[in-house]
């Protein structure tokens, strides 16, 4: 699905379970950062187990396969 990527990391910056970077570049620099700021990572952390599903895939994959025309 076209775009759905972006609206995920928007979700989980939204959410501050995570960072969001419009230049691959700054990934090294960002996550040499955030090593820096424990309680940000924790912060991120306790966030990313509440907003996070896991198993999001399955999920979408199992309710498609339940739903599809009987032949």
């Amino acid at each position: 699905m076209p775009g759905q990527e972006e609206w995920n990391a928007d979700v989980v910056a939204g959410y501050g379970a995570g960072v969001q970077l419009r230049i691959p570049e700054m990934a090294a620099l960002t996550a040499l950062y955030l090593l820096t700021q424990p309680d940000r990572l924790n912060n991120m952390r306790q966030r990313a187990q509440v907003v996070g599903r896991p198993r999001a895939a399955l999920d979408v994959t199992e309710y498609i396969l339940a739903n599809l025309p009987a032949r």
